[in-house]
């Protein structure tokens, strides 16, 4: 029978001939079975498990796998409608990474030891003077960053589950060498270019001081540019393609009548060129100078324009920058000391001091 009570709990008992019995108790069914054995298995954290009595995950939802070529497209494509410049600069970091590294296999099937490898793929490319081609800190923007960037954009979209550039560490960057002759040393490495017979580098290199120019634009260089009424030449920036013009400066003016105007054809390169570096190194070398890049002579003219008082706006506008913020923050650092206690020394003269 079963009865409730009045805190409504249930009851079952048993009734014979009128008087409650209690139920029969029963001992539970133990079967003498072994518990199954449970083999202890050690995966590594990083590694995906998919267990054996799950099904398997389905398709990406996005359809096939795409290559590391195609999303380095999609992240270049990203960029488009910044500074005409910036894309250039990422046009060139994306021929610089194809350069080294192989971009038309599945993003999925690439590991964090094979970007190592053609990171130090990279790092072993010299040139024929045995020099390398890419330094550390080009070696971290063009491929390490744009490698990291397109494997992001895979991760994002669960391509992937991890980025494979978090295992890989950067190159140890050397730090860039911004020492410049002054303009006496520079005239005295020039001459001794030349007294050595080395007649095209010497040249090169005292076309790129006197007029504050860069190896691109030199090499770039051709007939038609010089425009005698107007007393300049036009140039065309070589990381934006814009055009800008210098003038022909005073200490320029005989050498670009005699050298240069009778070299003059339209549309023709004006240097056979050579890479004028090594001449530059040996000539400092044999002067007992501290060697310096081909890069330095431009800072050499801009420093040179400074302590003529030029106006800073002017000397931005003749490098062909779009104002005056990278002259005042780089090139005023390298004024050198002994022209700064002589304009301290006229400042105090202006002030009525005798």
């Amino acid at each position: 029978m079963m009865d409730s009570n009045i805190n409504g709990n249930h009851e079952i008992f048993l009734v014979v001939e009128g008087k409650e019995q209690p139920l029969p108790k029963t001992a539970p069914v133990r079967k003498d079975v072994p518990l199954r054995r449970v083999r202890q298995v050690l995966v590594d954290a990083d590694t995906a498990v998919t267990p054996t009595d799950m099904p398997a995950p389905a398709a990406h939802p996005t359809g096939a796998v795409p290559t590391l070529d195609e999303l380095l497209n999609r992240w270049r494509n990203s960029k488009a409608g910044l500074k005409e410049r910036t894309e250039i600069k990422f046009d060139t970091y994306l021929t610089m990474l194809r350069r080294y590294v192989k971009t038309d296999r599945p993003v999925t099937e690439y590991t964090a030891q094979d970007v190592r490898i053609y990171v130090a793929k990279a790092r072993a490319d010299k040139d024929s003077d045995g020099r390398r081609r890419l330094k550390g800190q080009t070696i971290n923007e063009a491929i390490w960053r744009t490698l990291h960037d397109a494997f992001a954009l895979a991760q994002e979209e669960d391509f992937i589950p991890r980025n494979p550039l978090d295992s890989v560490k950067r190159e140890k960057t050397e730090p860039i060498n911004r020492t410049q002759l002054k303009w006496a040393e520079a005239e005295q490495v020039l001459e001794e270019v030349r007294t050595r017979g080395n007649k095209e580098s010497y040249l090169e290199l005292k076309f790129m001081l006197l007029l504050g120019v860069g190896q691109a634009e030199a090499k770039d260089f051709s007939g038609g540019s010089v425009d005698w009424p107007g007393g300049q030449i036009v140039f065309i920036r070589q990381k934006t393609r814009k055009q800008y013009t210098v003038p022909i400066y005073p200490w320029a003016k005989e050498f670009i009548i005699a050298e240069i105007q009778p070299r003059l054809k339209l549309g023709l390169p004006v240097f056979d060129w050579r890479n004028p570096r090594k001449a530059l190194e040996t000539a400092c070398k044999n002067l007992g100078f501290a060697c310096v890049d081909v890069r330095s002579l431009r800072r050499t003219l801009i420093i040179h324009l400074i302590e003529q008082r030029m106006d800073i706006r002017l000397i931005a506008k003749w490098q062909g920058h779009a104002d005056a913020r990278l002259i005042l923050s780089r090139y005023g650092n390298y004024i050198d000391a002994g022209y700064e206690k002589d304009a301290l020394a006229k400042l105090g003269n202006g002030t009525g001091q005798k």
